[in-house]
């Protein structure tokens, strides 16, 4: 509690409090400026079979039916799909593309999963995103990888021999899109630094105020007047008409110094504060005691009696 008591009034004191949240605004403007922004470009394609089929017609009078390639879709898209994903994103293919490894430039070839647009995961598609630090860029990789995939797609059918009256299309469900700028990195740097400049100054604050608030609390105590050391005391125990050797108590400067007990094998009733003589069971005569507490001298020496 004392701690937000301090903060509380850090925040309060015009030297302290609106500086420090000035300079954490003039920390988070210039982060935000300082972190540099970056554009986005991405391409959304479907494989699609030919309105032929996969199949060929033997005999050049029976020709196959049309197909509608939208209703055409099965597991051998997705197989091909994964196929060029695949080869498309090895280190290889990716420096073809202009991607340098710890570079600016960032590219990401799936099946749509890393988007956040794309409801359906199940279709044989193809999803392209480039990050760059400028729009141009971004845009060309998009474009340099989607005739990539075009080209890996008809390189392969080619090299298995496949017919071209069965080759498999890639159809642009979404073209190259126009690069789009991406502020939230720069708003979260803005937003990170302005809490921690905010909280190393007011830590900084902190401590000096705390130490401030020791020293004063140190000073006071010196200050303080110093009481008189304890003064030890002598008891003269009175026994019969006659007295005892007087000793020395170790009372405390709070404590009763008649608490304690005198020395001494002197016969004394159960309570010398005011009870009633009682006989001694014993059948001695009864001995009543009382203690006198005066102060000792400093060099210890008794004083004299009255």
């Amino acid at each position: 509690m004392e701690f937000w008591k301090v903060i509380l009034s850090l925040l309060r004191q015009r030297f302290i409090g609106p500086p420090l949240i000035i300079l954490a605004l003039a920390g988070a403007v210039t982060t935000f400026f300082l972190v540099p922004v970056h554009y986005t470009s991405s391409a959304f394609m479907v494989l699609t079979t030919s309105v032929r089929g996969g199949e060929v017609a033997q005999d050049p009078e029976k020709p196959a039916g049309l197909t509608n390639p939208l209703l055409a879709f099965n597991d051998g898209l997705k197989t091909t799909a994964a196929i060029l994903i695949q080869s498309m994103t090895t280190p290889q293919a990716l420096k073809e593309l202009g991607v340098q490894e710890g570079g600016t430039t960032t590219l990401v070839i799936d099946d749509g999963r890393s988007s956040t647009t794309l409801i359906d995961l199940g279709g044989p598609f193809v999803y392209i995103e480039a990050d760059s630090r400028t729009a141009a860029e971004a845009y060309s990789v998009v474009i340099r990888a989607q005739q990539r995939v075009r080209q890996e797609l008809v390189r392969r059918q080619k090299a298995l021999g496949a017919p071209v009256e069965t080759f498999i299309m890639l159809a642009d469900v979404v073209p190259g899109s126009r690069p789009v700028a991406v502020q939230s990195d720069r708003y979260q740097a803005a937003g990170v630094t302005f809490v921690l400049a905010l909280i190393a100054g007011f830590a900084l604050a902190y401590a000096r105020e705390r130490s401030r608030i020791v020293r004063r609390h140190r000073a006071a105590v010196l200050a303080a007047p110093v009481p008189f050391p304890d003064t030890p005391v002598q008891k003269i125990l009175v026994v019969a008409g006659g007295t005892y050797p007087p000793y020395t108590s170790t009372a405390g400067p709070d404590e009763d110094p008649e608490d304690r007990p005198p020395p001494g094998p002197a016969r004394r009733g159960d309570d010398p504060g005011g009870e009633e003589d009682r006989p001694d069971p014993g059948g001695h005569d009864v001995v009543t005691w009382e203690v006198r507490t005066i102060p000792a001298s400093r060099n210890g020496a008794t004083p004299a009696r009255e």
